[in-house]
């Protein structure tokens, strides 16, 4: 399960907030524009309504304002929300400063700080 909410009052370093839940627990990433890229970090927390409580003493963030998103493809980053994974990864090899995007079915190599300088 994956969700997205923008802040109402944007704060230094953060404009929305992506929140995931896996096997290994709830993640929050937020996020420093409403482009998408990579987060500015990442929170762990054992439950969804943990995860809430922070979003919400910390951002502002109230029950209505997430909007459910599609769950990330297997191997993809989930604090983007198209598909998009560090490249070398799958074979075990991960270029942390090579990111892969996923267009019309072919995996493309980029770089975030590229694609964020460029645009």
């Amino acid at each position: 399960m994956r969700k997205i909410a923008s802040l109402r009052n944007p704060i230094l370093g953060c404009v929305r907030c992506i929140l995931y839940s896996g096997a290994d627990g709830v993640y929050v990433f937020p996020c420093a524009t409403d482009e998408d890229g990579s987060a500015t970090g990442d929170y762990w927390f054992e439950s969804i309504e943990d995860a809430e409580k922070f979003c919400k003493d910390e951002y502002g963030i109230n029950g209505v304002d997430w909007k459910d998103v599609s769950d990330p493809l297997p191997g993809c980053q989930h604090d983007w929300l198209m598909p998009v994974r560090v490249k070398g990864r799958e074979e075990g090899h991960p270029d942390w400063s090579t990111f892969e995007r996923l267009e019309d079915g072919k995996w493309i190599s980029f770089s975030a700080n590229q694609e964020n300088n460029a645009e």
